[in-house]
């Protein structure tokens, strides 16, 4: 489980995932590719290896899903 935004959790599943996104109250599940681009470019900060997987971070972006400057409160 992770914090990718303010009040927004990425977590894995036995098979898929899911973004929790507490500020609009909904989920969002998610398969397991898409689990491993945003943890390895929102997480491990890896840098994008496709113009499909930067389409994707700027959607997620977009909807306030993931922010490339967000740091979890410890």
């Amino acid at each position: 489980m992770f914090e990718i935004n303010a009040d927004v959790i990425l977590v894995s599943g036995a098979k898929n995932a899911a973004i929790y996104d507490f500020n609009s109250n909904k989920v969002y599940s998610i398969n397991s590719i898409a689990y491993q681009i945003i943890y390895n470019i929102g997480i491990l900060k890896q840098p994008p290896k496709s113009q499909e997987e930067v389409d994707y971070i700027r959607q997620l972006e977009h909807n306030n899903l993931l922010s490339p400057h967000f740091s979890p409160k410890k």
